[in-house]
């Protein structure tokens, strides 16, 4: 059952225009749906502006007049009111007793210890070239997404160019999800594979957690496939090769990705696939929980996810990473964003009960062999999936051959 405040919401919203009942009754199912799934409290109000059902000035509106602003304690997930608080005051949590600081910003999902407000301020004032943080002097952005900002970097005591990645996902970590980052990143810096971008070390600066990697001239496959749409399937076969080769040394060592995607595929000039964060991409907020959070925001890219990590991503094993490789060489294949909408809410119901096409089925030109391995890292239960990359290898090594 909703609670009250959402009921009346709902109510506000339909009294205004804003909404109508049969939208406010499929937020209300979505919003049951997503506490049930993800055991953590949501609102009416956010999954009425993820949806696109609500405008921000009218969430703001809606808010004021019910004077109700909800946001969560990090620590126990209790909601907490502080639609009449003021950014910066502190605000003690009824169920666990802390203190935390309401944060600014439109929608904040959580509130802040003061070294979460630190390193907030320390990445807002940086990114301009010839900024520095902890040893690099920052040349230029690269790229940013869920997780953080890639910079390309000079590192000063070696006079050598490293790209340097400020881990943005992790300002509302916990302690656990910290030694859980330190202990990954270690692992990941044990990787020694010609795919593998290599880590070169991990830091932490007035809140702020970094990791410096080698710099890799080249674009990634995202880039490229927006210049291109898509690619024939002897290259997407070199790319999956490579990947998998990558992946398989991972997995041998213990190490699982979780977040194989376009983007993190740096193609480099010679022809070298280079497989970036791994060991590192699980997002610190993420340990425990899904791919997406509790109010339908997205952490990391659902369209690539299996439907394991949408669901709880702390249950995942290296399957996970054949269905991202597979989703992954689907999009290559086809130029197409698997699932592709623009609302993360509708994305995860598709991953959760559709079946992505066949590649054929969008370019007659995909050799049948193809087809079937693609379809078979991309089925829906990871227990009808190739058992373990190495099967991947083989299969995808052996459609090169036979297509010479």
């Amino acid at each position: 059952m909703p609670s009250k405040s959402d009921q009346d919401l709902g109510d506000l919203a339909i009294q205004h225009g804003f909404c109508t009942q049969q939208r406010i009754e499929q937020c209300l199912a979505i919003q049951a749906d997503l506490e049930r799934s993800f055991r953590k409290p949501s609102s009416l109000d956010r999954v009425l502006f993820n949806k696109g059902y609500l405008s921000r000035e009218q969430v703001e509106s809606l808010q004021e007049e019910q004077g109700r602003r909800i946001c969560l304690c990090p620590v126990c997930d209790t909601k907490i009111n502080i639609v009449r608080i003021a950014v910066g005051k502190k605000v003690r949590c009824p169920k666990c007793d802390r203190r935390r600081i309401v944060p600014n910003g439109f929608f904040p999902e959580y509130l802040l210890t003061e070294e979460e407000i630190q390193a907030t301020q320390t990445l807002s004032s940086m990114g301009g070239q010839g900024s520095r943080i902890a040893g690099f002097e920052l040349l230029g952005e690269l790229g940013r997404g869920a997780m953080g900002i890639v910079y390309k970097a000079r590192q000063i005591s070696l006079d050598r160019i490293v790209a340097v990645k400020i881990l943005t996902g992790n300002i509302l970590a916990s302690p656990d999800d910290l030694k859980r980052f330190f202990r990954e990143a270690k692992a990941g810096m044990k990787i020694n594979h010609e795919n593998v971008v290599r880590t070169i070390d991990v830091g932490e600066v007035n809140g702020l957690h970094w990791i410096s990697m080698e710099f890799v001239e080249g674009e990634t496959l995202k880039k490229m496939l927006e210049r291109k749409k898509a690619v024939e399937s002897m290259e997407c076969l070199r790319y999956g090769i490579q990947v998998a080769k990558a992946l398989e040394h991972a997995h041998g060592i213990g190490i699982i990705h979780r977040d194989i995607k376009p983007a993190n595929l740096l193609l480099q000039k010679d022809g070298v696939v280079k497989v970036a964060d791994l060991g590192l991409a699980k997002n610190l907020r993420e340990a425990g929980t899904s791919g997406i959070t509790a109010d339908g925001m997205a952490i990391g890219t659902p369209n690539y996810m299996p439907p394991e990590q949408v669901v709880d991503a702390r249950s995942v094993d290296h399957r996970a990473d054949i269905y991202a490789l597979g989703a992954t060489l689907h999009h290559a294949l086809t130029g197409e964003v698997p699932f592709a909408s623009k609302n993360v809410l509708e994305i995860a119901s598709r991953v959760l009960n559709e079946d992505l096409p066949s590649p054929r089925d969008i370019v007659e030109t995909v050799p049948d062999s193809l087809c079937m391995v693609v379809e078979r890292m991309t089925l829906k239960d990871p227990r009808d999936r190739y058992d373990q990359m190495s099967e991947v290898l083989s299969a995808l090594e052996a459609i090169r051959a036979e297509l010479g």
